[in-house]
Formats: structure tokens, C-alpha cells, sequence
């Protein structure tokens, strides 16, 4: 069996995720007026966001067509180990005209929310507290995804080696990191304008509150995931040994009670 290496960059990202990366981006764009026609004429950031945008779409198109080929003319797969989605195997780009525009617009969404930040700065105590818990959340939320993933292809090469193999689950195309890491940003850029303006108003408002308890609350989320699923792996692989060990066990009577 050919085992998949770097240079095999072959896609399993689904539609769906590029779409869903694609629409915020794109709602994201009006809502920082980054796309109106009066924002194309009067800044090259705008324009810039728009080409790469159009970029994405040409990307999401190309990868239409050859999922449409491969299912018109379908071609048995080469043989190689299911350890896991493609992302894991292959680290570079495998899609550059979807992902490095999705990645450009992300950070110029971002670069702008730092701008802004910066020439008009948080006046309450709580403000600033919350951009921290933003920005903790923003790192621990792809590193959880990223342990995670580790686990799945862990379990996946271990159905694979006992039960000749495991399908991929259909939530796998949303933990490609080219997936996770745009919308993490983008989620964290609008909770961060959201959370700011609630509660440079009214800090003590029950909104308020609840805005600012939402990244502490993602932040346990995401430390407390793997940690269950290890917990889980863990256990699954007490109890295969302990399968294991009472079949010899019986096999072993078994064979002690024919003898002479």
C-alpha cells in the first residue's frame, strides 16, 4: 500500500466549508464597507479585497468542475493509508487560488479592527480584559482543533489497522485548518467589535455580561475537548486490550479442556 506523502496533494474539503468561508468573508467585506462601489473607487484595499474575493470564487469554481469530472468519470483512487484527511499529510497549499486569498482577506479584516483599536483605545476596564480573553481565544481555539485532529487520525489508523479502515466523517472538511483558521478570525474580529461597543455603552448590562463571558466560556470549551477525547481514546483502547486479553484467555481453556 502506497502510504500519501507531502507531494500527494490531493483535496477532501467539501463545498460546503469553502462556502461558508467565502459568505463571510463576503458579508464581512460590506460590513466594514470595504465592497460598496464608492469604497472600490477611492481604495486599493477595497479593490485588493475584491480581486481576491473574485480569486476565491474562480477557486470554488475550478474545484466544482473537477469534483464534477471525478463524479461523471469516476476513477478507482490509488491505493494509500487513510490516516486522515489531506491536510494533515500534506502541509502546504492545496487549493492556492481558494486559500491564500481567503487567508489575505482575513487579515486585512483584521489589520483594520487593530487599527481602529489602536487610534481609539478602550476607555473601561472591562474592555480591555475582554480583547485579552478575545485574543486567548483566538489562539487556543486552532490549537484545541489542531490536538483534536492529531486524536481522529490516531483513532482512524487504528480502525484502520483493525477493522480495514474507517470513513472519514462528514464534519472533517470543517477541521481543515484552511477552514478553522479564517473563520476563527472572522468570528473573533466581529465578537471583538461587538463586544467593544456593548460595553464601552453599558458595561453592566445583561448583554454586556454575556458578550464578555462568551470567549472565557470557548476558552474552557476548547481546552476541555481534547482532553475529554483523550479521555475517550483512552478508555476505547483499555477496553479492546481487555477484549483481546479474555479471548486469548478463552481460547486458552478452550484448548487445555481438549487435550488428553
Amino acid at each position: 500500500m502506497t502510504v500519501a506523502t507531502a507531494s500527494n496533494k490531493y483535496d477532501e474539503s467539501r463545498l460546503s466549508a469553502r462556502l461558508v468561508v467565502f459568505w463571510g468573508l463576503l458579508m464581512s467585506g460590506f460590513a466594514e464597507d470595504l465592497l460598496w462601489p464608492d469604497d472600490l473607487r477611492t481604495s486599493l484595499v477595497s479593490v485588493t479585497y475584491a480581486v481576491a474575493l473574485a480569486a476565491m470564487t474562480l477557486g470554488m469554481l475550478r474545484f466544482v468542475i473537477r469534483e464534477g469530472r471525478n463524479y461523471l468519470n469516476p476513477k478507482e483512487p490509488a491505493p494509500r493509508a487513510e490516516t486522515g484527511p489531506t491536510w494533515h499529510e500534506a502541509r502546504l497549499f492545496t487549493d492556492p487560488w481558494y486559500q491564500i486569498p481567503a487567508i489575505y482577506c482575513v487579515f486585512v479584516l483584521a489589520g483594520q479592527l487593530v487599527l481602529e483599536v489602536v487610534a481609539d483605545p478602550p476607555s473601561t476596564r472591562q474592555a480591555l480584559w475582554y480583547l485579552a480573553f478575545v485574543g486567548l481565544m483566538s489562539v487556543v481555539v486552532p490549537i484545541s482543533v489542531r490536538r483534536r485532529e492529531k486524536l481522529e487520525i490516531a483513532d482512524r489508523a487504528d480502525s484502520h489497522a483493525g477493522h480495514g479502515g474507517a470513513k472519514p466523517p462528514a464534519s472533517a472538511a470543517f477541521r481543515d485548518p484552511w477552514f478553522t483558521v479564517p473563520t476563527t478570525v472572522l468570528g473573533a474580529v466581529h465578537l471583538t467589535r461587538y463586544g467593544l461597543e456593548l460595553l464601552e455603552e453599558d458595561p453592566s448590562s445583561t448583554v454586556a455580561i454575556l458578550v464578555f463571558l462568551a470567549p472565557l466560556a470557548a476558552i474552557v470549551v476548547a481546552v476541555a475537548m481534547p482532553s475529554i477525547d483523550t479521555l475517550r481514546r483512552r478508555r476505547k483502547l483499555r477496553d479492546a486490550a481487555g477484549t483481546g486479553s479474555l479471548a486469548v484467555s478463552v481460547d486458552a481453556t478452550s484448548a487445555a479442556s481438549e487435550s488428553p
